[in-house]
């Protein structure tokens, strides 16, 4: 993973430093990691990255003052029935400068491309990942998913499905975050 500075006048980036997983996790011909997407936690103690080819989650403490990623406890968190893991999402987004939306359990949504479906994981006060094997799977009523939005209200989540050509749309239930389709569950995405 590598990390940037963002010059605040210029806005330009400059390399900052390289996170690697380490032995045990490292990418090769048998073991393949494929990171592809990273949150970080409303508080900034965590970092989140969605493992693509080995469908599973690292899980990085935060330096918000340095940048500087750690791998926390050498492992990776499976996220089973997940295929292809695509994207990431936390509720609430990180957005700490928003008080007013504090739910009692906090998710971290993981895109299923090759399942078509959408993990939810919780996390405990602290934000921190609670490793499950009772992971809550909701479909995306489509084929290849490719990306998530959440609604700035934290209320509504969308995906837009790219095979089927249409967008998956949910509630989230406000004390448990947990997803339900909305009626209709999808829309046409256009041409």
């Amino acid at each position: 993973i590598t990390m940037y500075k963002i010059d605040p006048v210029t806005g330009l980036l400059s390399l900052n430093k390289t996170a690697k997983h380490p032995n045990g996790l490292i990418e090769n011909a048998t073991n393949r990691i494929g990171p592809n997407s990273i949150k970080i936690t409303a508080n900034l103690k965590w970092a989140y990255v969605g493992n693509n080819t080995s469908n599973n989650i690292t899980i990085y403490p935060y330096d918000q003052n340095t940048g500087d990623l750690t791998l926390y406890k050498n492992e990776a968190v499976d996220v089973p029935g997940c295929i292809q893991t695509r994207q990431l999402a936390l509720s609430p987004a990180a957005v700490p400068s928003d008080p007013l939306y504090v739910p009692p359990s906090k998710q971290l949504y993981v895109l299923c491309q090759g399942s078509n479906d959408i993990a939810q994981l919780n996390l405990d006060s602290d934000e921190l990942l609670i490793p499950s094997k009772n992971i809550s799977m909701v479909s995306t009523n489509g084929a290849s998913p490719t990306s998530m939005s959440i609604e700035a209200n934290y209320k509504y989540i969308y995906a837009p499905n790219m095979q089927s050509n249409n967008i998956a749309e949910f509630s989230m239930e406000s004390t448990t975050g947990h997803l339900k389709p909305l009626t209709p569950s999808v829309v046409s995405g256009g041409v």
